[in-house]
Parts: structure tokens; C-alpha cells; sequence
């Protein structure tokens, strides 16, 4: 029988609370694949197929800029402690976003189309890079032009962002920084 949401979160709580203080952001990503990988068959297949999951959970870290992520990982895991989804759903969604956080880069280009979040790099394979938007369908080239692809976009790895200096740039960028 498969154990409900709010077991479910407990168990997720109880192994980021194992981690301690000085976890990396790396760290913090393998440790919440696994614990999907461990719990899918209790989130369901469905969940995991519609919220992307098991791509996520199996990116090899090494190839990606996780400890570049704009994330701070003790303050996800005290979010945690204050969230207890109600379904698979919502407890997928979260798991969806926390590791998309880690392994999406942020560009300090904000949305011209909502103006509501920066850009996350992605790449399209043999296509290059493109910059896309969280909370709308905008999506750009590095030149600011629309891109009207079909394909969809992965997480573009550390080599993909140095290549094109967005590594260099992040680093030389405060939060506020942002280009407009």
C-alpha cells in the first residue's frame, strides 16, 4: 500500500534534516533525487511522468552548475517545514521546482514579456542555447530574438553556460544587477 502525502513529506523532512548545516547544493540535489528515485512507486508513476521527475533525477550532477544555483539550501529545507502537501501532485510539483532550482541556470536577464522573472538557460542540443521564462511561454536566443522552436529545452551544463560566458557573467553580477 502506498504511503499518503503528508507520510511521504515527513520522510523527506526527516532525510534533509540528516544532512546538517554545511550541506553543498549539490548534496542537497542528490539527496532529493534519491529520495525520489527511492519513494517513486509512492508518488506514482503518473506524478512522476507529468511533472518530469525521473529526467530531472537522473541529469548527472557533474555535468551541470548546481553549486551556481541561486538557491539557498537551508533556507529550502526550513521552507519544507512549513509546506505539507495535501496530494502526489503538489508533493511532486514542489520536488519538481526545488530541483529544477538547482540545476536551471538563472540568467540576470529578466522576462520582456511578463517582467516577472529572470530567464533560465536551457539548451536545445545541436540547436545552442536559449533563454526561457518559469511563468510564461517567452523564450529568447541570446540575442534577445524570440525563439519559436519546437524543441523543448534541458538544463544547459556548466560547459554550455562557460562556452558562452554566462558562468563568468553570474559571478560578476550582484541579484539586483540585472540586466533589463
Amino acid at each position: 500500500m502506498s504511503r499518503s502525502p503528508t507520510s511521504l513529506w515527513d520522510s523527506l523532512l526527516e532525510r534533509s534534516q540528516l544532512l546538517g548545516q554545511d550541506i553543498s547544493k549539490t548534496e542537497y540535489f542528490l539527496m532529493l533525487s534519491q529520495w525520489v528515485l527511492d519513494h517513486s512507486d509512492d508518488i506514482g508513476a503518473e506524478a512522476i511522468k507529468i511533472y518530469g521527475l525521473r529526467r530531472l533525477c537522473e541529469l548527472p550532477p557533474d555535468l551541470y552548475a548546481i553549486d551556481h544555483a541561486d538557491v539557498d539550501v537551508q533556507g529550502e529545507i526550513a521552507a519544507l517545514e512549513h509546506v505539507k502537501p495535501t496530494s502526489r501532485d503538489v508533493l511532486a510539483m514542489i520536488l519538481r521546482d526545488q530541483l529544477w532550482d538547482l540545476v536551471a541556470f538563472r540568467s540576470q536577464i529578466l522576462c520582456p514579456n511578463c517582467g516577472q522573472e529572470d530567464l533560465r538557460i536551457l539548451s536545445t542540443g545541436d540547436c545552442g542555447l536559449i533563454l526561457a521564462c518559469d511563468r510564461c511561454i517567452w523564450s529568447q536566443d541570446d540575442h534577445g530574438v524570440q525563439y519559436k522552436g519546437t524543441r523543448v529545452g534541458k538544463p544547459a551544463t556548466a560547459a554550455d553556460l562557460e562556452s558562452k560566458g554566462h558562468l563568468s557573467r553570474s559571478a560578476h553580477v550582484s541579484g539586483s544587477g540585472r540586466k533589463r
